[in-house]
């Protein structure tokens, strides 16, 4: 009677239990989970699917922005309904995640496996980048994983920096594309 207990208590346990994000970097892909994850991937025993997840860009001083300049740095904001977050981003290099946040692949994943619906993490662009896919895994507990992304370019130059009103060294505005999933490009 008590191992059936135990056995019942585990079961359950688990079952109740939160997602792991900082666990799907190494369980579902050959190079460790470095590259972005995509609908069809089979994440924490489910078939990824496409996602609601909503993803911003903002300068430093908190203004949403639709490109990004080379010479700043910006923050990332994320949310969904979900707890469990996965990032991933092509290009730059992240930092000071929110509570929670753990930085892998060189700085190019962040995971928070605690319940939160918004997170944050500051991005800088590498030299040369000209353009940026963000990749956002999330999941509330065991259910299936969301998958969504936002895709920004540089500006160009200066020139197009003042013709935007955006002095130089801020950033631009990034463009949601996570409102309809059916026109998300997966690399």
């Amino acid at each position: 009677m008590n191992a059936m207990v135990i056995v019942c208590s585990v079961f359950l346990g688990a079952r109740l239990g939160v997602a792991y994000p900082s666990m799907w970097w190494g369980q579902w892909k050959p190079d460790g989970g470095c590259s972005p994850p995509e609908p069809g991937d089979f994440i924490m025993g489910n078939t990824a699917e496409n996602g609601t997840g909503k993803m911003s860009l903002k300068n430093l001083k908190g203004d949403s922005v639709e490109a990004y300049a080379l010479d700043s740095s910006y923050v990332l904001e994320l949310s969904s309904i979900s707890s469990g977050h996965l990032l991933h981003v092509s290009s730059g290099q992240l930092s000071s995640p929110s509570v929670g946040g753990m930085l892998n692949c060189a700085g190019r994943s962040a995971a928070w496996n605690s319940q939160a619906a918004e997170r944050t993490v500051t991005w800088t662009p590498d030299a040369g980048t000209q353009g940026l896919v963000i990749t956002l895994a999330a999941a509330e507990e065991y259910l299936p994983v969301g998958i969504s992304q936002l895709t920004l370019n540089a500006l160009e130059n200066e020139e197009d920096k003042s013709q935007q009103n955006i002095p130089s060294g801020s950033q631009a505005q990034a463009k949601d594309e996570t409102a309809d999933p059916s026109s998300l490009l997966f690399p």
